[in-house]
């Protein structure tokens, strides 16, 4: 049986500095009612735990996925992607969303000015880019109001402690990327110089469909290249890609600083990287494959962050789950929807009947989750699979004596699944 890989100890966390500086574990409430100045004490200790951090690599590796769930990932609309993520890769890398919001923008490239000549001979000039785009929402955009920005900060460490446990365990790593792309600027310029003189990448950008989604062009921006209808300057029109490449580019120097690796979240987004990157290392974010994995494992639109977490927790059992679905996903990989569905439906669906028809006539059969129900389990885990971890299930049975525990483990200790089967048994087990 495969063992799972070894991952260190997670060090100290975002989190952990903001319980030290305040004092306590913060309420939202506690967060919303601060002043300007305890805004700006608390934006310079953190600058100082951010800039330590950026020189610390991240145990064992992680993956960073790119466009909104790198920058997002923590808030409640992204949960869905997270949880994809938490099934499929060991450990992930977030963009501190605290970090974001106290960022300090003055590494990233000016804005470029593309010229656009009218009928009478004057340019109007067009303004794009990472520090435009990157200011929206963030503590210098909203310093002027005070409540605002203690009420955007307040939200920002309510999901954050909504993953707490994550955090803590060193599953979602969170780092700043504004250490590093202060210290790489020079470097990062000459990339992206190199990329918008590159006759191949350009044709790259211009072979895209007017209508279709491009590359992302910032951690909230995804395919925007914005022009007017009058000629644009000749010098000027190769620069118009720039934001496409300098995401792209400081993405790699962020993986790079933590001993990570970039994985793009579109289909123009790897297809950009593997313009740029000759090695085969990196692979596509497989939402669609897991929501297709999702739809035939359990009756439910979406798999919650809490249970994923909870799968993971089936030790050798989740490296099995992750190894079948890399399988799926290997031969999907030229798959249409419907091909994917089907393919998903061909290869797990038996394994499903069959998980479902042993829960049903074992002593849990009164715990198989039908058709239509919700999907809720906490953090605690099913009789089947903690027992395979041979742990006591320590639920709300926990008030009862030691030797009824005894006896309920005993009882589920008999023959039960192992792999990615133990992984199935959680998902389609009602946690009542």
């Amino acid at each position: 049986m495969a063992t799972r890989p070894r991952i260190s100890p997670p060090t100290a966390t975002v989190l952990d500095t903001l319980e030290s500086t305040l004092g306590a574990k913060p309420t939202r409430h506690e967060l919303a009612m601060l002043s300007l100045p305890e805004l700006d004490q608390l934006a310079g200790v953190l600058d100082e735990f951010w800039l330590t951090q950026a020189n610390e690599a991240i145990p064992d590796g992680a993956s960073l996925v790119g466009g909104w769930r790198s920058a997002y990932g923590s808030e409640p609309s992204f949960r869905e992607d997270l949880s994809d993520s938490l099934l499929y890769y060991p450990k992930l890398l977030l963009l501190d969303p605290l970090a974001n919001f106290f960022d300090n923008r003055s590494a990233l490239p000016a804005p470029r000015g593309i010229r656009y000549r009218r009928c009478d001979g004057v340019d109007n000039v067009l303004h794009a880019g990472a520090q435009i785009w990157s200011r929206d929402g963030s503590y210098e955009s909203l310093r002027e109001s005070p409540v605002a920005a203690a009420a955007r900060l307040a939200g920002i460490v309510n999901n954050l402690y909504a993953l707490e446990g994550l955090i803590g365990d060193g599953v979602v790593v969170l780092r700043s990327q504004w250490p590093i792309l202060a210290r790489r600027r020079v470097q990062l310029e000459t990339a992206v110089r190199h990329d918008v003189a590159s006759k191949e990448l350009q044709d790259f950008i211009a072979s895209i469909p007017p209508h279709t989604i491009g590359p992302t062009s910032w951690d909230n921006l995804q395919g925007l290249s914005l022009s007017l209808s009058d000629p644009i300057r000749p010098a000027d029109e190769k620069w118009r890609a720039e934001p496409f490449f300098y995401y792209i580019d400081k993405m790699l120097a962020i993986a790079d600083a933590f001993d990570a690796q970039y994985v793009p979240s579109s289909d123009v987004d790897l297809a950009l990287l593997r313009k740029k990157v000759t090695v085969g290392a990196h692979r596509l974010h497989p939402d669609a494959m897991l929501r297709e994995v999702s739809r035939i494992a359990v009756p439910s639109i979406e798999v919650p962050v809490r249970q994923a977490a909870a799968i993971r927790k089936s030790s050798s059992d989740f490296e099995d789950w992750r190894s079948a679905l890399r399988n799926i996903q290997r031969g999907a990989s030229a798959d249409s929807a419907d091909e994917l569905r089907q393919r998903v439906e061909d290869e797990l669906r038996p394994r499903v009947n069959k998980v479902r028809r042993d829960l049903e006539s074992s002593s849990l059969k009164d715990l198989v989750r039908t058709e239509g129900t919700g999907v809720i389990i906490d953090g605690a885990f099913g009789f089947a699979v903690s027992a395979a971890t041979h742990q006591p299930f320590w639920g709300a049975t926990a008030a009862v004596s030691s030797g009824v525990l005894q006896w309920i483990h005993k009882a589920y200790t008999r023959a039960r699944p192992t792999g990615a089967d133990a992984v199935l048994t959680t998902l389609i087990r009602d946690p009542r």
